[in-house]
């Protein structure tokens, strides 16, 4: 019986190893197609996958793509996330008397979807008829639902085809999405949160304020009084990451639990504050700051998102204890370094 070990072929791990690096650092370059939309790229990151097949055989470039992705997956953005604004600002503007009628979107490539958070209260259904959406805003002047077969069903389509195409990135398709919804509600103002940097969808400023003019040029061509703010995505907004977290970090929000100086309070009441201001409710965004801060100390805020997850049909008991949005069996503390 022959028990000799076959010796190992250290060409082959060099080559490996090699052509798994260069796919990895072609991986972090995006090379742009003249004539073709902005969001498509040339990605040469499969090439040495290919050569590696071709010179040792499909075994080799199936090794150099899973390194390559391996090498990749630290390096990938986390960001998005934290983002809870229209669950902070929607309640603060209708408590200080404006009217709030928002079809929002679910989660879409890294980043989290509103309706994903607000159905992490029980029993919350998000789909509602155009008739009922309507008489919510009319009752108690806030309702953020989302695309149904009778509102903007098109966008809800092609919602779930830019995240299995490539598309995500597409400016002009983020542009028809968000401004399709904004038109669908029948608002007579919008304003817009354009996120830039590192976790966002627009990485790059030129990007950001080139997204911002689209849909303010959308907005403006259909008679909208319309304003775009462009904020920082550099790293989450919030302290929380996940649905029933951030949905009980807006609530900590609302009930005044977390610092005015607080990143998600400042970006929030920034654009609570033009929604006021374009409503004609305040004469400037900072003149609405104390009637905002009021809002929050005599929990009219809170009782605005209390009563819409009553309207949408979800358990109150959760505004009131928002600590049952959170079932964690296991908490382990990670500390940072000092």
């Amino acid at each position: 019986m022959n028990t000799k070990k076959k010796p190992v072929n250290v060409r082959y791990m060099t080559m490996t190893a090699m052509l798994s690096a260069i796919a990895f650092v072609l991986m972090m370059l995006e090379f742009s197609i003249p004539i073709m939309p902005s969001f498509i790229k040339l990605d040469f990151s499969e090439l040495p996958a290919l050569i590696g097949s071709f010179a040792m055989g499909p075994l080799s470039g199936t090794v150099i793509c899973l390194i390559k992705n391996l090498l990749h997956l630290p390096m990938s953005s986390t960001g998005g996330v934290g983002d809870t604004t229209t669950l902070v600002v929607a309640p603060l503007v209708a408590a200080c008397g404006g009217t709030v009628a928002k079809m929002s979107g679910r989660g879409l490539a890294h980043s989290g979807g509103t309706l994903d958070k607000l159905e992490s209260v029980p029993g919350v259904c998000v789909e509602q008829p155009l008739e009922r959406f309507k008489q919510i805003v009319r009752d108690i002047g806030l309702c953020v639902i989302g695309q149904s077969a009778d509102l903007d069903p098109a966008d809800k389509r092609m919602y779930a085809l830019r995240d299995v195409s490539g598309t995500v990135k597409s400016i002009p398709l983020i542009a028809s999405s968000i401004m399709s919804k904004k038109l669908a509600s029948g608002t007579d103002a919008i304003v817009l949160d354009v996120k830039t940097g590192n976790g966002a969808f627009m990485e790059k400023i030129e990007e950001a304020v080139e997204l911002a003019s689209e849909m303010v040029a959308i907005g403006k061509n259909m008679n909208k009084r319309t304003v775009a703010l462009i904020t920082d995505m550099s790293r989450p907004l919030g302290m929380a990451v996940g649905n029933g977290l951030e949905m009980r970090e807006a609530i900590q929000v609302l009930r005044g639990e977390v610092p005015v100086d607080d990143q998600l309070v400042r970006v929030c009441f920034s654009l609570a504050g033009n929604m006021l201001k374009l409503s004609g409710l305040t004469d400037s965004v900072e003149t609405a700051v104390p009637k905002l801060q009021a809002a929050i100390k005599s929990g009219a805020a809170l009782n605005k998102l209390r009563e819409m997850i009553e309207r949408l049909g979800g358990d109150t008991s959760y505004i009131d204890e928002p600590d049952k949005l959170v079932n964690t069996r296991r908490i382990v503390p990670v500390l940072a370094p000092r």
